[in-house]
């Protein structure tokens, strides 16, 4: 079924989004998810054998049922045969997920998350407009916890960023066995972000996660810092120990001291960096009082702008779009009328809100660069 807009236009300043087929890729999850045939039909045939178990249930009992089920047992209960499938499609919340989202069912299906997602979440996630990082208008979901985001939080913010466990393990200091009780995701093979890189097969676990269950086990974020530096200068030393040794021993040729593992201030989170691309699909949001969907758009004003509050990817609906232009200043030849005097202004107000950010990482951990490079350089101290 086409996605519908809900938006009127009363506006000539905004550049809708094309259809899905013909839209830019975004190199997401929805981008690298397994063709479909072109006659692929959810149902190609009409049913001919009954389904006894579920066709004697109440319609009230099997709508609950169904809402609770998770995704991997739903797509297990599709496969049974036809009868089953039918029945399933009549639930008007699976039927609403696999016409607008269906993106989303295969893709936690794809990543391994299917099994931990249930109808009902999944269908909430849809009829929820807004980001659940910023408030905007929120045209992706990040389907490793089932959240509801925008490109520009799921491109910068931390807590979209999966880590590979002994990463997570690392940098909150947590045991690997309490890792392996966090949201997990296995990556699907493929080409993400605008980067173009090629993912690996591998599993990754859920930041966000790993760092409240940092928190829950050292007590406070200074004192789980404290932990985290103590171990990797640890770390550090040896490899500068180890090191140091090695250029003064009497073979030949010298052995080659393997660096320890990616050091935590090398960590790649920025914005084109593939993982953050891993577990995202496009969504659009589903009205459930008019029955119909809408994915934003984006603004005109902004065409090509990367600093908040006009960020190009942004996305709008009409009644967003006005609190926009309240914000920004109406648009003249192109570009907003508060463009200009905001982009003169001192970065260092940009900076103090940044420094509040929750996501922004600890400054003392940061610092640990300087010691890792010494340690590259055999600068010892």
């Amino acid at each position: 079924m086409e996605n519908q807009q809900l938006t009127p236009e009363p506006y000539s300043n905004v550049l809708h989004l094309p259809h899905p087929r013909s839209r830019p890729l975004d190199f997401t999850l929805s981008d690298n998810l397994p063709l479909l045939p072109s006659n692929w039909n959810f149902l190609s045939r009409p049913s001919t054998t009954p389904f006894p178990f579920l066709d004697r249930f109440p319609p009230e009992l099997f709508h609950i049922i169904i809402s609770q089920l998770d995704l991997a047992s739903l797509h297990a209960l599709r496969r049974t045969n036809r009868r089953a499938a039918e029945l399933l499609y009549s639930h008007s919340e699976y039927n609403t997920l696999i016409t607008y989202a269906w993106d989303a069912v295969r893709g936690t299906l794809c990543i391994d998350t299917a099994k931990n997602i249930t109808c009902k979440q999944l269908y909430e996630k849809l009829c929820t407009k807004k980001c659940e990082g910023c408030g905007d208008f929120g045209g992706y979901l990040y389907l490793l916890t089932c959240k509801r985001v925008c490109f520009v939080c799921f491109s910068e913010k931390k807590r979209y960023f999966p880590v590979p466990p002994n990463l997570a393990s690392r940098k909150y200091w947590i045991a690997s066995e309490i890792v392996d009780t966090l949201p997990h995701m296995k990556a699907l093979l493929g080409v993400y972000s605008p980067a173009r890189v090629a993912s690996v097969d591998t599993v990754f676990v859920d930041s966000e996660s790993a760092l409240n269950a940092g928190l829950e086990i050292h007590g406070s974020s200074d004192a789980m810092t404290e932990t985290v530096i103590q171990k990797e200068i640890e770390r550090i030393n040896e490899y500068s120990r180890r090191r140091y040794e090695a250029t003064f021993s009497e073979e030949e040729p010298k052995p080659f001291i393997e660096p320890p593992e990616v050091f935590l201030s090398r960590c790649d989170d920025r914005v084109n960096n593939p993982h953050r691309f891993l577990a995202i699909v496009r969504a659009p949001w589903f009205n459930r009082s008019k029955q119909l969907s809408e994915q934003g758009f984006h603004c005109m004003g902004c065409e090509d702008l990367e600093k908040m509050p006009f960020h190009h990817r942004r996305r709008f609906t009409a009644t967003s779009f006005k609190e926009h232009l309240k914000q920004c200043g109406e648009i003249y030849q192109g570009r907003h009328t508060k463009f200009r005097s905001q982009n003169d202004e001192d970065e260092e107000d940009q900076g103090g809100d940044q420094d509040q950010d929750q996501d922004d990482e600890d400054p003392r951990v940061r610092n640990l660069g300087q010691l890792e490079m010494m340690a590259l350089f055999r600068l010892w101290f």
